[in-house]
């Protein structure tokens, strides 16, 4: 609740879409959605990161004008973004993630899209304090969007400890390596207290 009530702080007429979805029902949807594209990417050797499970469906509903400025609170590989930037030619998107692979991928696009992307490192708890320290105050948004959970670039990574089909470390970390003072869940599950795990368990 806390992320939510830092968004409406800086929203212009409150206008966003929040997409929460069950993770595991989007990789199967995902899955789908992505047969044609990894057919046509497939003479490139190009994979794709990450494919949105309903990206045209947002993006029509955000009812955006040629010139917004946009928040993208979880930005990952880029998806709604980069439509957002093709549709709207004027517009310009602040680009929010703690995964730090994430943010590479922001600074990128950056690039591509002339500056229209600003990355910004972090949670969306933190993101009123954030735009802040770059100066940016009240009501600057036309709208905003929250596509919450953990994204393929997480889960088809063994490394990252999210995955359910590859071995690797019980990290499961979002942050990454970007934090290293963070625990691992490998950190929670092998000292907490069996009552401890009992509650989180149960309470999550």
């Amino acid at each position: 609740m806390k992320a939510f009530a830092a968004i409406h702080t800086c929203l212009n007429k409150s206008r966003y879409l929040l997409i929460v979805q069950n993770q595991l029902q989007q990789r199967c949807l995902s899955s789908q959605n992505s047969v044609q594209e990894e057919r046509t990417n497939r003479n490139s050797g190009h994979k794709p990161l990450h494919i949105p499970v309903m990206l045209q469906e947002t993006i029509d509903n955000l009812n955006m004008k040629q010139q917004s400025t946009f928040l993208d609170l979880t930005f990952g590989a880029g998806g709604h973004t980069e439509e957002i930037l093709k549709r709207f030619p004027c517009s310009k998107v602040y680009a929010l993630d703690r995964d730090e692979r994430a943010i590479e991928i922001a600074e990128e696009l950056s690039i591509k899209y002339n500056g229209r992307i600003i990355p910004i490192t972090g949670k969306m708890s933190e993101v009123t304090f954030l735009l802040q320290k770059m100066g940016l105050h009240g009501n600057i948004f036309d709208g905003a969007i929250i596509d919450a959970g953990c994204s393929s670039m997480q889960f088809d990574d063994g490394h990252r400890g999210f995955s359910l089909s590859k071995s690797g470390p019980l990290d499961m970390r979002m942050d990454g390596n970007r934090l290293n003072d963070n625990i691992t869940a490998a950190d929670v599950v092998n000292n907490l207290p069996e009552g401890d795990l009992k509650n989180i368990i149960r309470d999550t």
